[in-house]
């Protein structure tokens, strides 16, 4: 008599609910893992440095979250409260492909969003590759939206990586007959549709920026103006966004701190403040430290509470967490008021 032979059970695919939840659950983990390294960093470096490594320390946090746990051939804690486990067509995925899986959604747009790239002597002399790199991160995540409408109205790859990968997932749970799943082909929909007017309003602007150069250009040719009109005809348009001083906040944040890497006296160089920071004596220049940066304040900016702190460093602050880091008082960053006399 012949003996029987082992059939493995056959598990059904993940469905759309499952995965969308597992995916929620996890950016919940990982956003927590970011706050608490940011905590530590903060209590380590100061706030200042923490602004200045904030992609870093996202990239730390999605890579000790996924490492952790898909890394060493274990589901996440979003996978394993929905009961799936990641399948890729032959069973759970490979060592290589694991790593693969959690490098590549983080890696390549964090380095496409830092613009390492742009300063390499070899892109300067290739105008063609610089400027696909410098379109590159628009396109990945207009790629990361297509994938998510496909999605959708598909449900099988929620991310573009699974999808480059052929990695979906099978789930422990055997299906209901008697429950509709629930649709998410609407969002889909809508998703298209966004994605759709987006495109159509920044190839509206293209080709009206394309149109205000050329009369420039055209401009400059019959006028033949001076170069400083040159000059002023060509400057980019004012940046939108909040104001102090007639700088645009945009600017004040996104500014390098040239002279903290000079190990240069900020508080000597600061030209928001109306005080002569040289003939303050060591007492005085002592209690104007920022208690978030633990250095001398610069751009002092004084909250509704009365607390005073730089600029840069409440507003960080702000942000993130809306009260005042000492008293916990609500914070409102349009309440904000520069102080140059203290």
């Amino acid at each position: 008599m012949p003996e029987p032979q082992l059939r493995i059970p056959e598990f059904p695919a993940g469905s759309q609910a499952q995965i969308i939840r597992a995916s929620q659950r996890d950016s919940v983990f990982v956003a927590q893992l970011k706050e608490d390294l940011e905590n530590v960093f903060r209590n380590w470096f100061g706030t200042r440095r923490v602004r200045q490594w904030i992609g870093e320390i996202e990239v730390a946090s999605h890579l000790l979250y996924f490492g952790m746990t898909l890394g060493r051939g274990q589901s996440t804690l979003g996978e394993e409260y929905v009961d799936i486990w990641p399948n890729s067509g032959n069973g759970f995925p490979s060592k290589m492909l694991r790593l693969m899986l959690v490098v590549i959604p983080i890696l390549p747009a964090y380095i496409l969003s830092e613009g390492r790239l742009s300063s390499s002597g070899i892109l300067q002399r290739l105008p063609i590759l610089h400027t696909l790199l410098s379109v590159a991160p628009q396109l990945l995540t207009l790629a990361y939206s297509i994938n998510l409408a496909i999605f959708y109205l598909r449900g099988k790859y929620h991310t573009l990586t699974q999808r480059l990968l052929r990695t979906s997932y099978i789930s422990t749970i055997p299906p209901n007959p008697n429950v509709r799943p629930p649709s998410y082909a609407l969002l889909g929909v809508l998703l298209l549709a966004r994605i759709a007017y987006k495109s159509y309003r920044e190839l509206l602007r293209k080709t009206q920026e394309s149109r205000q150069n050329l009369q420039l250009s055209e401009k400059a040719l019959g006028k033949l103006p001076d170069q400083g009109e040159k000059t002023r005809a060509l400057q980019p348009p004012v940046t939108e966004g909040p104001y102090i001083d007639f700088t645009p906040v945009a600017d004040i944040l996104s500014r390098r701190l040239v002279e903290e890497d000079l190990d240069v006296d900020r508080a000597l160089n600061d030209k928001h403040t109306i005080l002569d920071v040289t003939s303050l004596p060591d007492e005085a220049r002592s209690s104007r430290k920022c208690t978030l940066c633990l250095e001398e304040r610069t751009a002092p900016t004084s909250t509704d509470c009365g607390h005073i702190f730089c600029w840069t460093c409440i507003y960080g602050w702000g942000k993130e967490k809306p009260e005042c880091p000492l008293c916990r008082q609500a914070l409102d960053l349009k309440s904000l008021a520069p102080v140059y006399n203290l």
